[in-house]
């Protein structure tokens, strides 16, 4: 698996995790995946991910032993996120965050 792809199926993973799909599409008000919803708000979201090693950044230089990833590829604002490779490979294995 190259590090595109690594990077592609762990934001997908995120989106997934959230209750949402990815690309993000709009949803309507009463949309039920709110209520799945596992981060709801960006300081949430960074918070779990300094709790396992990683920060939000605000480039995309990549760093040796770490996975750079822009959850929100495409999208502005940039939500560039660099988490510990050896925790990115579990959520790999994993299917999902733990």
């Amino acid at each position: 698996m190259t590090y595109k792809d690594k990077v592609r199926v762990f934001r997908e993973l995120a989106y997934r995790e959230n209750g949402r799909t990815y690309p993000p599409k709009l949803r309507w008000v009463g949309d039920p995946a709110t209520e799945r919803m596992r981060w709801r708000s960006k300081d949430e979201l960074e918070e779990y991910f300094k709790g396992v090693g990683g920060r939000f950044k605000m480039d995309n230089k990549k760093r040796r032993g770490y996975l750079v990833v822009d959850l929100n590829e495409g999208f502005i604002p940039p939500q560039i996120i660099e988490v510990p490779m050896e925790f990115a490979m579990k959520v790999l294995v994993l299917g999902g965050f733990p």
